[in-house]
């Protein structure tokens, strides 16, 4: 009885270890990315896996976030020059009205004229949000994720990301150094 007991346990620990797992355990440059989660898309086909030899650019925003309302025209600049170049996914996050989110982008739809928009959700019940912004100690916004060849090449600010930054990223040069040697330079 104690072995059917000690048994039925641990497989309790098991099925509660393994549901607990997240998609991404941590997320910072450098580490594999294949799957992007499971949001709802409000703008374009949207995406379930990452491309090996395809680079998008994933822009953190909310309706309610000021920096981010801030960034969009450049954001929206460089989505437009790099359009057949890269992937550009304007994910929202930390929202619950998806009608106030769908009406945002109506109401700015020149920011979003060349990319894909996803919706997460509430902060703490998101998919993205448990699998992409905690693992990468995300804890504000806006936020940029560059990503290539499945691999997370740079995390930065939208303000921060250049034509430079990407044509590197195109070539296959983009690295964290010459990346902050950029924003570095910029600032002087």
């Amino acid at each position: 009885m104690k072995k059917i007991l000690l048994t039925f346990i641990v497989l309790i620990s098991l099925v509660n270890t393994l549901s607990a797992q997240k998609l991404y355990s941590f997320l910072d440059v450098g580490e594999p990315v294949n799957k992007y989660p499971a949001v709802t898309w409000l703008k374009g086909s949207g995406i379930t896996q990452f491309e090996k030899d395809k680079i998008y650019v994933v822009e953190l925003w909310a309706t309610w976030c000021k920096p981010c309302i801030k960034s969009m025209p450049h954001m929206s600049e460089l989505a437009t020059k790099f359009k057949d170049k890269i992937t550009f996914i304007a994910q929202d996050v930390w929202e619950e009205d998806t009608t106030k989110v769908r009406q945002f982008i109506s109401n700015n739809a020149s920011f979003f004229t060349n990319s894909m928009v996803a919706f997460d959700g509430v902060q703490n019940k998101g998919d993205f949000d448990r699998n992409w912004l905690k693992p990468s100690g995300t804890f504000g916004i806006p936020r940029t994720f560059l990503i290539r060849n499945n691999t997370i090449a740079w995390i930065t600010f939208p303000f921060e990301l250049t034509e430079e930054h990407l044509q590197l990223l195109l070539e296959g040069k983009l690295t964290k150094e010459n990346a902050t040697a950029i924003v570095q330079k910029n600032k002087q």
